[in-house]
């Protein structure tokens, strides 16, 4: 089941309240809650909820959320995200934490695509990434390349996981 809560300018407050009202989140496959400003507090709620809900998740969209890194550590060392095919955080306020995060989750080796674009992220994030194994599934990986050096460049080249999944934007 699809869910779609994006553009609707919904602070955390008004996401958690949507929450409570939302009958079968516990069928719900597909979340989209982009562009919206729920932030760390509304990125909990939401994990809490999908996770009460036991939610069978494959693709969640919190891009352009406002969401830090603390936010986006509490969605990746959930197992909310077990399963998961599809994640988009791009456009939030990522650093190479998040990135650490990333390459460390147990959870995520069901991936497929990331979308990390317009994000802090720098060459220590994608070395980081590029030498996980956890991530190895990802075909597609969206990044913003203004904040990556070569090095960067060169770790996702060698990468024996990513090598070829790197879209850079």
């Amino acid at each position: 089941m699809r869910l779609d809560f994006g553009y609707r300018d919904l602070t955390h407050e008004a996401l958690e309240d949507l929450l409570r009202k939302t009958p079968h989140l516990d069928r719900v496959t597909h979340l989209d809650v982009f562009d919206n400003q729920i932030g760390d507090e509304g990125l909990k709620a939401l994990i809490d909820a999908l996770y009460a809900a036991q939610s069978p998740l494959q693709s969640l969209d919190i891009g352009a959320n406002q969401i830090h890194d603390p936010g986006a550590a509490a969605l990746i060392t959930s197992p909310v995200l077990v399963g998961i095919k599809e994640l988009n955080l791009a456009f939030n306020k990522l650093t190479d934490l998040t990135a650490f995060e990333l390459a460390r989750s147990p959870h995520l080796t069901a991936l497929r695509a990331l979308h990390l674009t317009g994000n802090a992220i720098s060459e220590q994030g994608a070395i980081a990434m590029a030498n996980s194994a956890y991530l190895k599934h990802i075909a597609l990986l969206c990044l913003s390349e203004e904040h990556i050096t070569d090095v960067g460049f060169q770790a996702f080249q060698r990468s024996p996981y990513l090598q070829g999944a790197v879209h850079w934007e």
